[in-house]
């Protein structure tokens, strides 16, 4: 039994490993988007720098006839090079004028893990931030132009969101079928409530380190691996500890719940992801 489970486990996770790199261009791109404060009030262009001692790829450069982009385009510091005016060896796509929001988006592969903030202004006046790690998969922050420091998007907002919500819908369905199952709520609530609990923080944990660090696409994934694990400590569990019924019956309801309220919260994770989106953006 203990064999048939660690094969199982192993060839879950090797599913979603291999997933996640068959399915790289699926899901969220890399993506820095900038809000500036204090900006300049001329025209100006921004552009990410990046470290690129010899760049030869020029699919994404657009020259014009333009003095500022001309200053931006041949700005080179010790092969930190802009990114979009001169062009990167990935595919990038942004813009060098805010947009409609007044902020600055650069997204797709082509966005560089470490990267600077240039700005060149139509007076010819250049300004460069300081190295920004990019450590997750996306990136929002606020630039003030006065000194070029930078302050990012909290993300542990998303994080408890994210908790609650599947947590929610887990303790709703879970109850919901405890019931048809004729568990004595008086004597198996608290267990029910730990248990559902403890494996949600641990779902919370993996799926949102999963969409911050890897993308919507390896969110999915672990979600998959990690309810595996949830189905199987939750039947342990119910097992030890619920009372009132025979274990095959504490086996039956673990399996039903874990089952009915995995496939529910998959079904959600587009709006939960969504959500996340819109909070750390």
């Amino acid at each position: 039994m203990k064999k048939t489970v660690k094969t199982t486990f192993f060839v879950i996770v090797l599913f979603a490993l291999c997933s996640v790199t068959a399915f790289a261009d699926m899901g969220s791109k890399p993506r820095v988007q900038i809000t500036l404060k204090n900006p300049p009030q001329e025209n100006y262009y921004l552009d990410l720098l990046h470290q690129y001692d010899n760049p030869d790829y020029s699919g994404n450069t657009v020259w014009v006839d333009d003095p500022m982009f001309t200053v931006l385009a041949n700005y080179n510091d010790n092969g930190w090079v802009p990114a979009l005016a001169q062009g990167t060896s990935m595919p990038i796509w942004g813009e060098l004028t805010p947009d409609e929001n007044g902020r600055h988006i650069f997204g797709y592969f082509g966005v560089p893990d470490e990267f600077k903030i240039i700005i060149v202004t139509e007076s010819g006046q250049i300004k460069v931030s300081d190295i920004i790690e990019r450590k997750t998969m996306e990136v929002a922050l606020t630039l003030d132009c006065t000194d070029m420091s930078y302050t990012t998007q909290p993300m542990w907002i998303a994080v408890v969101v994210q908790f609650f919500t599947t947590w929610s819908i887990t303790l709703i369905i879970e109850f919901v079928i405890m019931l048809l199952f004729f568990f004595k709520i008086k004597d198996n609530f608290k267990h029910f409530f730990t248990v559902n609990t403890a494996t949600q923080i641990l779902l919370t944990v993996f799926v949102s380190g999963g969409f911050f660090f890897g993308g919507t696409v390896s969110a999915y994934m672990w979600f998959i691996v990690i309810e595996f694990v949830i189905a199987i400590v939750e039947m342990w569990y119910c097992d030890k500890f619920f009372v009132g019924r025979d274990s095959l019956t504490k086996l039956c309801y673990a399996a039903v719940a874990n089952g009915v309220s995995g496939i529910c919260t998959f079904l959600s994770l587009d709006i939960i992801m969504d959500m996340m989106f819109n909070l750390i953006r």
